[in-house]
């Protein structure tokens, strides 16, 4: 396994899905590669090509905010188990005077099967 500080590279791609990490290991890969000679690629290759990306999450910011504060309003549920998200929908739907989102647990969600 090589030395990399895993908590520096999920810091620094906080906004990022997997697709978006795995596209800039795969650009730091490439930019180590083709030097002249060749070379292994770097956390410093990695955080490199993760400066030059921007997150479609940062790009989309205001149809995300859309797409939370609709389903805040309309009752959602979500399955996601990420507790900031819970949490910012759940302060949506106060806002607007709705009762608390309901959160799916991977349990609960098996049950409907």
């Amino acid at each position: 396994m090589r030395d990399f500080s895993y908590t520096e590279l999920a810091v620094a791609t906080e906004d990022f899905s997997g697709a978006e990490i795995e596209q800039a290991i795969y650009d730091a890969m490439h930019m180590a590669f083709n030097q002249d000679p060749p070379r292994e690629f770097t956390q410093e290759d990695i955080l490199k090509a993760i400066r030059q990306t921007v997150p479609l999450a940062a790009i989309a910011r205001d149809q995300i905010q859309d797409l939370k504060a609709w389903a805040a309003e309309s009752g959602a549920r979500t399955a996601s188990q990420d507790q900031r998200l819970v949490q910012e929908l759940q302060t949506l739907a106060q806002k607007r005077g709705l009762g608390p989102i309901e959160v799916d647990s991977p349990s609960s969600a098996l049950k409907d099967l």
